[in-house]
Parts: C-alpha cells; sequence; structure tokens
C-alpha cells in the first residue's frame, strides 16, 4: 500500500514540474530525473528579437541606447538561464549499492557533461536548498534538492524550480529510500 501511495505521488508531481521519482515495485531501485523548463527562455528570446527589431527601425538615438541596454540584460538573463539548466538523471540502485549520477552538458550538448558513479555508503543526507525569488517576488521563492556525498560535497538531483511542498515531499520520498537515518539539512 505504502509502494502504491509513493508511485501516485511522484506521477502527480511529473505532471505539474519538472522533477520525477520513480521507485521500482520490489524497493531495489529509485529513479530521479529532473528536466527543465525553457519556457521563460522562450519569452526571452522573443523579447530579442522585438528589441532588435525596435532598434533597428528608430530614429531616434536615445531610444536605440534605451533598446541596446534593455537588449543587453535579456540577453544576459538568456544566456546566464541556459547554461544554468541542465537534464539531471540519478539511479539509485541498492541491489548493486550503487548510486549513478548524470547531468546534461549545456543545452544537451557534451560541454560541461557529468557522469559519475559512487557507493550508495557515501551518502550522508539531502540538502533542500531555498533560491530567493528576486524579480518576482509574488511567486514566492523555488526549492532545490541536492544530495550530500562524502569526499564530493552536494550534486544537484532537481532544478531550482521545486515548490516548497514538492521539494519537502520529494525529498521525503528519496531519504526513505536510500536511508531513514539520514540527516535532511535546509539551506538557504
Amino acid at each position: 500500500m505504502q509502494q502504491q501511495t509513493q508511485n501516485n505521488t511522484t506521477r502527480q508531481n511529473y505532471d505539474l514540474h519538472s522533477v520525477r521519482v520513480q521507485i521500482a515495485p520490489d524497493s531495489s531501485e529509485m529513479l530521479v530525473e529532473s528536466y527543465p523548463f525553457y519556457f521563460f527562455n522562450m519569452m526571452a528570446f522573443f523579447a530579442l528579437a522585438f528589441l532588435i527589431a525596435l532598434i533597428y527601425f528608430t530614429d531616434d538615438g536615445a531610444d536605440r541606447v534605451t533598446g541596446i541596454v534593455c537588449m543587453a540584460v535579456f540577453g544576459g538573463m538568456l544566456i546566464f538561464s541556459v547554461f544554468n539548466k541542465r537534464i539531471i538523471r540519478c539511479w539509485v540502485r541498492k541491489d548493486l549499492g550503487n548510486v549513478s549520477y548524470f547531468r546534461g552538458g549545456v543545452l544537451g550538448f557534451s560541454i560541461d557533461k557529468e557522469q559519475t558513479e559512487f557507493p550508495i555508503g557515501d551518502v550522508t543526507g539531502l540538502v533542500m536548498k531555498r533560491h530567493i525569488n528576486l524579480w518576482w517576488r509574488w511567486a514566492g521563492d523555488n526549492f532545490q534538492i541536492a544530495m550530500v556525498i562524502k569526499k564530493r560535497g552536494t550534486v544537484d538531483l532537481t532544478g531550482k524550480d521545486l515548490s516548497f511542498s514538492d521539494c519537502q515531499a520529494n525529498t521525503e520520498l528519496i531519504i526513505n529510500f536510500i536511508n531513514p537515518a539520514l540527516p535532511i539539512k535546509a539551506e538557504d
């Protein structure tokens, strides 16, 4: 019954957010997948295209300077977010006693790609990271799940776009699968 509840919870989270936690029916394997959400990147791209057209058809020098400054701001935000959003896949296998971790490269290419494997005994806890939303303060803060590894530090399991309740629910699923005695730390 508990396994069925866990599967229903993960299916619901996958429909609403970019993270999926899947536990095998025999509780020997767990897969955590996180996919980036590029909606705002597309909006910034179209805003840049509009600004370029606006600058091209504007005769006033002050309007051109304003357009170029806005274009630099939108372009910087777009480049920053594209380089930070990655596909993340973590496969925890109790039967083999290891964790396989994969973080995709920039825009799905092999640039800055990371792929590693380590023993499940090296996992020392999970971290729920809070990211303060400075631009859209009314939308609330965003959260992220990371795994703490001995001699390595932390590896991200999700993107920075989870709500607190989704972050907490998924963290509890992951920690209960790996080892319920491990600590969960909150971090700003």
